[in-house]
């Protein structure tokens, strides 16, 4: 197994919480970020050191070795701290930026589609550039004044209006 060091930030949806032989609490967390989810060990000396931090909806940023054990990666981790909403953003944001966004609109798409999707992409600020590929007889490349946090649920609600193989991220 990889002993990297790594660093990963997210919201924590669920706590499993274990007692060890010599009776102190440790925990099986999992967090998510905007593209997937991870499962972190926390050892009891860090539970006991900051119990605060371990509840469901709260965002943290973990630093530990990461272990893939039984093929299942995991963090062990050596540090964590309380992040808000405003440092996850900014981490989301320079992950993003310099990227670009290329949605392929459906052939004869009315203004009110276009609406539509702005509005979808609106719910989602971050750091990433948008832009349409529209096919009118020829095709144009338009860039739009949006830029959007890539992520997953982002993707699904998009893939549902336009079509999986109409997104493309470079």
């Amino acid at each position: 197994t990889t002993q990297d060091m790594v660093i990963v930030a997210g919201i924590i949806t669920a706590t499993k919480k274990i007692v060890t032989k010599n009776g102190k609490p440790m925990l099986f967390v999992t967090i998510e970020d905007s593209t997937d989810s991870m499962e972190l060990v926390v050892f009891p000396k860090l539970v006991e050191q900051d119990p605060g931090i371990w509840y469901e909806q709260t965002l943290v940023q973990v630093t530990g070795k990461l272990s893939d054990k039984e093929g299942i990666p995991k963090i062990l981790v050596e540090h964590a701290e309380l992040l808000t909403e405003e440092k996850m953003q900014r981490a989301q944001r320079s992950n993003d930026a310099g990227k670009k966004l290329w949605l392929r609109l459906p052939h004869g798409w009315s203004k009110d589609n276009v609406q539509e999707l702005k509005s979808v992409l609106e719910k989602y600020p971050g750091g990433m550039s948008v832009y349409l590929i529209m096919q009118n007889g020829a095709e144009r490349k338009i860039k739009t004044n949006l830029k959007v946090a890539h992520s997953s649920r982002l993707t699904d609600t998009l893939a549902k209006l336009i079509g999986e193989q109409s997104i493309h991220i470079d």
